[in-house]
């Protein structure tokens, strides 16, 4: 048995179930008078008295290849694939859709129904009545349309058996006329079927207003659809045919009321005058469709996802008609035999005989088959003795940690920054959250984590050697993840090896060396938060909690798929878990943290209390030191750059720059100061040795001393006016974005440099001041946009950018860049201007 507790907090036991009993619960749970319920139902109802090691996992699957479930579906299982694009038609009837109408009711000729046709250029229709739809009389009325509109190159219809029989094919081949046809049951592939929509409804309405048939309607409704102007194109049908539209009774009446003159030309004149007035409407048209469809799809595509099939795959497909609302919603299951586009597949289907059919995707679902159990009969005798010494790990017992807020208090040094009462307000919310602080790490529900290979080849690598005292540590590692449900073992076809990493101070930490599973991982993208924007508004916060998971990356778990892929061996990642809390009054900080700590608790994740910081005025976060307004470089990456050896190499130049470039915002004229180590990189063999000039060495010793000088940002304060200070020399460009406080003291938020290249050497004073303006914008308009600003600058250069801003194309652009700002310029004599004018000099260069 096992104890579990209800929704009352009651004990209660469940059976654990053996393997050779599990399916029969599994039926006995889902099937016959349980009704086939969804898996959150048929988990509950399973649970309450039985239980196996993973059996959730075992009831999702039965649920979903449960085949009377998949036939049956559910009201929000039909999932739209995006929109396909169709290639605009730029000639008149080259293309056109033909379909049939009917059966209507009987003609006074005789005629039952309607074989229709639209051009797929102009939106051109006609419609001939017929008496059958056999083959004979659909040619009969395909040659009349002909007679008027020409033999077109392609003609696009259904499936019908007028369109497929042999006589048709035949007659299509006779007259170079290459036919495709719609996949069944998708009519929106086909446009004709919004014009049998339109057509249909106005021969009703005449028909009722005239009391005559159909027929006798028809060529008044074909006129007024020629001459009506089309949503796709901009024009009417005839416009585009006949290269003017034709006289109907309103035009007719306009002329008698009105008696136009008619214009004087002769014939050549007039077939010029056509033929350009034709043209010309041709090209609008095109144009307008283009916009048009381009317009649609954003909508079309909003609630559409991507899916595709390949070959073999089992699929169901949408039954269109129904014999009665008790009958199955999806049919088959079908094979795919090829793929003819993105949306159009090949479906064999088995209970038709294995006839094959064209279906569009979003008649589709994938049919998950349940695997079949086979009995299977072993003679010989089974050896139950097993050797159980190697199995045996022995390991140290890691007691997680209890909740414990005294030694929270002291770890956050709370004592003398708090009140008492703002103290037992922070242990009483807490308390409530005492669950989730743990040192052994939890498990969520809400996401899995799951990633693709490039290829299907298998990657096996053999384990490393390690030492005796390294295969001990590495055996309680192992052993305490198995407890902790973090690994299991399996059996994969990949396999990659587990080191363990030893550190000066730490523990020792096991880590699998996945380096050539990651070399065959396809790359995916995701949203990262700008880490930039994350410290300014920490920085800006009075109060900060600072929460770290306990071994975040452990409490994801791995997808079905993933986990086959990480399989590890030995001898015998997009998650930001840094999590900064930060308000700006105490009763505000209590809610955040409450909430935050009540999101974890339901994600069943866990947090180190060790690692933890409350309540604090200023903190690490994210290599920086934040909080009270203000940031400064963490003192430990402060060390490594002073740490850093002088480097030999291009590849450790680069090194040294992406270490010191993190702080790039804290030293004025780095850039500038940086020209001779990003000088030396040029080169097409990237790791060859550099001449270490004593440029190079100067410039490497100076980014050193300006780092340790521990410079310090103020966090920005959108509510005041920045001030953007700009200046630029024959080297580059120095730019300072500041504000002043309440005492009217001017304070940096963050410095920004850039050395010219070859070309912007060559501007004037003038040029080059306006280009300073020009990249201060450009880079700090996450600051500025609908802010007013203030720039101080030692020259005025937007004055000579507004006089000659139609010199040349950068300098319209440069003019163009300006306009969606709010600016004042304010001029600064040099004496005055000393920030921005040292950041654009400097004799390290």
């Amino acid at each position: 048995f096992r104890e579990t507790k209800d929704h009352y907090g009651n004990i209660s036991l469940q059976v654990v179930i053996p393997q050779v009993y599990r399916e029969k619960i599994l039926a006995l749970c889902h099937e016959g008078t349980s009704s086939h319920l969804g898996v959150r139902k048929t988990k509950d109802r399973l649970l309450k008295h039985y239980f196996w090691p993973n059996c959730i996992k075992e009831i999702e699957g039965y649920v979903r290849s449960c085949d009377p479930c998949q036939r049956m579906g559910k009201g929000n299982e039909k999932v739209k694939a995006p929109l396909k694009l169709v290639p605009i038609i730029t000639e008149v009837f080259s293309k056109m859709n033909i379909d049939a109408v009917g059966p209507l009711p009987t003609s006074s000729k005789g005629n039952n129904y309607l074989l229709t046709a639209i051009c797929m250029s102009s939106r051109y229709p006609d419609a001939i009545p017929v008496a059958d739809i056999s083959s004979v009389s659909v040619t009969d009325a395909l040659l009349e349309i002909f007679s008027k509109m020409g033999f077109p190159r392609q003609i696009q219809s259904d499936l019908g058996s007028s369109f497929t029989s042999l006589s048709t094919t035949e007659f299509f081949d006779r007259f170079g006329i290459k036919v495709t046809h719609s996949s069944v049951h998708h009519p929106q592939s086909n446009p004709v079927e919004r014009f049998h929509r339109t057509i249909k409804r106005m021969l009703r309405v005449l028909c009722l207003e005239s009391g005559q048939d159909w027929e006798k309607n028809l060529p008044a409704t074909l006129l007024a659809l020629r001459t009506i102007t089309h949503d796709s194109t901009g024009f009417s049908p005839a416009e585009l045919v006949h290269g003017k539209n034709l006289r109907t009774p309103e035009v007719l009446l306009y002329e008698h009321w009105v008696r136009p003159q008619e214009e004087d030309s002769t014939v050549t004149e007039y077939i010029f005058d056509l033929i350009n007035r034709m043209r010309h409407c041709q090209e609008l048209a095109v144009t307008t469709m283009t916009e048009t469809r381009d317009k649609r799809k954003p909508w079309y595509d909003k609630n559409a996802v991507k899916r595709e099939f390949r070959v073999g795959d089992l699929v169901l497909v949408l039954a269109t008609s129904k014999p009665n609302k008790m009958a199955v919603q999806w049919t088959g299951p079908g094979v795919i035999e090829s793929k003819l586009s993105e949306t159009n597949y090949i479906v064999r289907m088995e209970e038709k005989n294995d006839k094959t059919q064209i279906y569009h995707i979003n008649l589709l679902k994938p049919y998950h088959q349940r695997l079949e159990r086979v009995n299977l009969l072993v003679n010989g005798e089974e050896n139950q003795e097993r050797e159980t010494e190697e199995l045996t790990i022995l390991y140290r017992v890691s007691e997680p940690n209890i909740y414990d807020f005294e030694r929270i208090k002291a770890d956050s040094a709370l004592e003398g920054r708090l009140s008492p009462t703002e103290i037992e307000s922070l242990k009483q919310l807490l308390g409530r959250h005492k669950k989730i602080f743990s040192n052994d790490p939890g498990k969520t529900h809400l996401v899995e984590h799951d990633f693709e290979l490039i290829s299907d080849k298998s990657i096996r690598s053999k384990p490393y050697r390690t030492s005796q005292r390294q295969n001990e540590i590495l055996k309680g590692e192992i052993k305490r993840m198995l407890d902790l449900n973090i690994i299991e073992i399996g059996q994969s076809d990949y396999a990659s090896p587990m080191i363990l990493v030893e550190s000066t101070g730490r523990d020792p930490r096991p880590c699998i060396d996945y380096r050539l599973l990651n070399a065959n991982v396809r790359t995916q993208y995701f949203p990262l938060p700008n880490i930039e924007e994350r410290v300014e508004r920490v920085a800006a916060a009075k109060y900060i909690t600072v929460i770290d998971l306990a071994k975040g990356y452990w409490q994801i778990p791995l997808s079905e798929r993933a986990r086959r892929y990480s399989t590890f061996v030995t001898s015998f990642v997009p998650y930001l878990d840094d999590i900064a809390i930060y308000s700006e009054n105490w009763e505000d900080h209590l809610k955040h943290v409450d909430e935050v700590l009540k999101r974890i608790g339901n994600a069943q994740l866990t947090i180190k209390p060790s690692k933890c910081k409350f309540a604090q005025n200023h903190t690490k976060y994210l290599g920086h030191i934040v909080g009270g307004g203000v940031r400064s470089p963490a003192e430990a990456k402060i060390k490594a750059v002073m740490d850093f050896p002088t480097p030999k190499t291009k590849t450790q130049i680069r090194a040294f720059l992406g270490l010191a470039g993190y702080y790039a915002h804290y030293v004025k004229i780095f850039s500038l100061i940086a020209a001779p180590l990003t000088q030396s990189l040029k080169g097409k063999i990237k790791k060859e040795g550099v001449n270490w000039t004593q440029d190079c060495n100067r410039a490497f010793t100076e980014l050193k001393n300006r780092l340790t000088e521990i410079p310090v940002l103020h966090a920005p304060d959108y509510n005041r006016e920045f001030i953007v200070q700009t200046d630029a020399s024959d080297l580059g460009i120095g730019v300072v974005l500041s504000q002043r406080n309440d005492k009217g003291e001017e304070h940096p938020v963050l410095f920004l440099s850039k050395k010219f290249t070859d070309a912007q050497r060559k501007y004037g004073t003038t040029e080059k001041e306006c280009a300073a303006i020009i990249y201060a914008i450009t880079k700090l308009r996450y600051y500025l946009d609908g802010q007013q600003f203030t720039i101080e600058t030692d020259h005025n250069p937007l004055v000579w950018l507004n006089s000659n801003a139609g010199a040349n194309q950068r300098l319209m652009r440069w003019s163009l860049a300006l306009q969606p700002f709010r600016y004042k310029v304010v001029h600064k004599a040099g004496k005055k201007h000393l920030n921005a004018d040292a950041l654009s000099r400097s004799d390290i260069v």
